[in-house]
């Protein structure tokens, strides 16, 4: 017992340096991890019901370093092999609840390790939020009704737990505005951590006929390297650059492109 708090303290103090990941919308799909924010050390003292330890995810810078506005930002998944499972906090040094706190974000990529929010995470916005969830916590859909402060926020989830998302709206109330994704960066592999909640790594969604300009964060494996995004599970056909999103089929108005990661062994 004294290891292990012994362990959470260091790792509280260090978490004032770990990043989110931040991301432009450019035309080579660049991911910039240039962002310094802070990923809160939760203990077992402070949370038993999600496991062991873990980190929950804080404010988000407003600025790049090259001082461009932040309207895009990626959760991570993970911080050093230990998972994000929570979006906001209580700050240990007083009784404020830590939201994201960002003027200018506009989109939010959310990934299925998270599990749970404080409750104010999505709370004083200053314009609509666009919010992307791969996992099942319909805890960030409620977050996102109880504070959405007169917005018309939107939510995308994974079209697999699209149907688990509509019966808890539908509890809630409505008051939120939830879509299918149409693009699904798929984990693909049978050892996939279990604090992930589902096999969809990240989810977007792009319109018709245009090029994905986003992509997340490069997934880790345990004994693995991550060797790109692939058209089909087993991985003959490298996702380019210059992919865009096909229209749907004839009579239909929904049509989901799903991405899968290779994995080559150490």
């Amino acid at each position: 017992m004294k290891k292990s708090f012994k362990f959470a303290l260091v790792l509280t103090v260090s978490a004032a340096a770990i990043m989110f990941s931040g991301c432009k919308e450019l035309k080579d799909i660049t991911a910039f991890n240039d962002l310094v924010n802070y990923y809160r050390f939760i203990t077992p003292d402070d949370e038993r019901d999600l496991g062991k330890y873990y980190y929950a995810a804080g404010q988000i810078d407003e600025y790049h370093k090259d001082g461009d506005p932040n309207t895009v930002q990626f959760v991570l998944p993970e911080v050093n092999g230990i998972p994000v499972r929570g979006l906001g906090y209580s700050n240990f040094m007083n009784s404020n609840n830590i939201n994201h706190n960002s003027a200018v974000i506009e989109k939010i990529y959310i990934p299925s390790t998270v599990a749970r929010t404080n409750g104010r995470y999505f709370g004083n916005c200053k314009r609509e939020l666009t919010v992307y969830c791969s996992g099942n916590s319909a805890l960030i859909m409620k977050d996102l009704i109880d504070n959405s402060d007169g917005y018309n926020h939107v939510l995308y989830v994974w079209s697999g737990m699209y149907s688990y998302f509509e019966k808890y709206l539908a509890k809630m109330g409505g008051g939120l505005s939830v879509h299918k994704g149409n693009v699904a960066y798929m984990f693909n592999a049978d050892d996939m951590p279990n604090y992930y909640a589902t096999e969809c790594y990240y989810v977007d969604y792009v319109e018709y006929g245009e090029k994905i300009m986003r992509r997340p964060p490069e997934p880790v494996r345990e004994g693995y390297e991550f060797e790109g995004w692939y058209i089909e599970p087993d991985c003959q056909t490298e996702w380019s650059g210059n992919y865009m999103v096909p229209e749907p089929e004839e009579g239909n108005d929904y049509r989901e492109i799903c991405l899968y990661a290779k994995w080559v062994k150490d």
